[in-house]
């Protein structure tokens, strides 16, 4: 594999008013939209990155820095270098859409309102984190009651046009560092400064399309499975749990906590896979396929479709196993996402929605 990266160098962000909050709101929505994009692209058959990711942070102590970074197969770092600079091209000439905004403004107050239900639940590694960038980049810590109000305040007059120019603001051709790795292995090509230069203006003159952000009106389960029943119960006081057994033969464990205010988690196992293999296979190996993403198992919707159904609906889907996490007010959406899993045909194998 080899990893690709470009710096920005930006001067470092004003921290210290409510008008930088506000900045700061500004970007987070920008990136947010910029990485859907970058992943949706992921998801492409042959995709040109297995990965990418765009943010703005600090760099060094006085300078902060927009970075794009990709990982790509060998020999693919022109190929990755090209479409991470289309993408980040077609937003400064066309911007994102209304409906990508709408949608990332959603996801926005959804995490604000967790994070305040949460408050006196939150792991302590997060105040850690926070504490230690107060101490060393002067980040302040008003606390996210203040935060969440901040938020309220200016996310609604948060426009698509301050959201759209910072494209242009933050990829310019000066302060550009290009980095790219690579295993010292035979048969890789080395790409060339000239090369990389070569590509980003070959994208400069690129003629694009503006971007088509469409969502679907088709429902998350094109058919709802038939409804079945609690067939037996068993308490298990030992630890606090509670056990169903259903009529399609699935078993559900359901166990109360006050570890967090404002969360349901769901997590499915079903016997299958390297459980049922005759060999031995290294923990590594079956770690590393975990965390592969699968295609989807219900309906005919895209990934990025169902992603965006579930965004809106307050699901976090996690790659690594089917594991869901929801808030209350969602939890009947999540369960109805989910069911189809439990009514799989027999020999079926488990699969996730992702």
């Amino acid at each position: 594999m080899c990893i690709r990266d470009s710096y920005h160098k930006l001067p470092v962000a004003d921290q210290s008013t409510a008008g930088a909050y506000r900045t700061m709101l500004v970007e987070r929505l920008f990136n947010d939209m910029l990485n859907d994009r970058l992943a949706e692209i992921a998801q492409q058959p042959d995709p040109p990155f297995l990965g990418a990711v765009a943010s703005r942070g600090r760099f060094v102590g006085s300078k902060d820095a927009f970075v794009v970074s990709a990982l790509v197969g060998d020999g693919g770092i022109p190929r990755g270098l090209r479409a991470l600079y289309r993408e980040v091209e077609r937003v400064a000439r066309f911007g994102f859409t209304a409906t990508e905004l709408e949608r990332s403004k959603a996801a926005a107050v959804r995490y604000f309102e967790r994070a305040l239900a949460e408050r006196e639940t939150e792991d302590s590694e997060a105040y850690a984190e926070e504490f230690t960038r107060a101490f060393l980049q002067g980040e302040p810590t008003p606390g996210i009651q203040y935060e969440h109000d901040m938020h309220d305040l200016f996310m609604p007059g948060i426009g698509l046009e301050e959201v759209n120019a910072l494209a242009r603001e933050w990829m310019t051709d000066e302060n550009r560092v290009v980095a790219a790795s690579l295993p010292d292995k035979a048969g890789i090509p080395v790409p060339t400064e000239a090369g990389l230069a070569a590509v980003l203006e070959e994208v400069k003159s690129e003629t694009l399309s503006a971007y088509e952000d469409t969502v679907p009106d088709a429902p998350l389960i094109a058919e709802a499975p038939v409804p079945g029943g609690i067939v037996a119960r068993r308490d298990i006081p030992e630890v606090g749990a509670i056990e169903w057994t259903l009529s399609n033969g699935a078993r559900v464990v359901l166990k109360p906590t006050d570890f967090k205010e404002d969360e349901i988690l769901f997590r499915a196992t079903s016997a299958g896979g390297v459980s049922r293999s005759r060999t031995r296979i290294p923990i590594f190996i079956v770690q590393m396929s975990r965390s592969v993403p699968k295609p989807a198992c219900i309906s005919a919707v895209a990934q990025r479709a169902q992603a965006r159904l579930c965004g809106v609906a307050g699901q976090t889907p996690v790659c690594r196993s089917a594991r869901y996490s929801t808030m209350p007010s969602d939890s009947h959406t999540t369960v109805s996402s989910s069911c189809r899993q439990g009514t799989r045909p027999e020999g079926e194998k488990l699969r996730k929605v992702s």
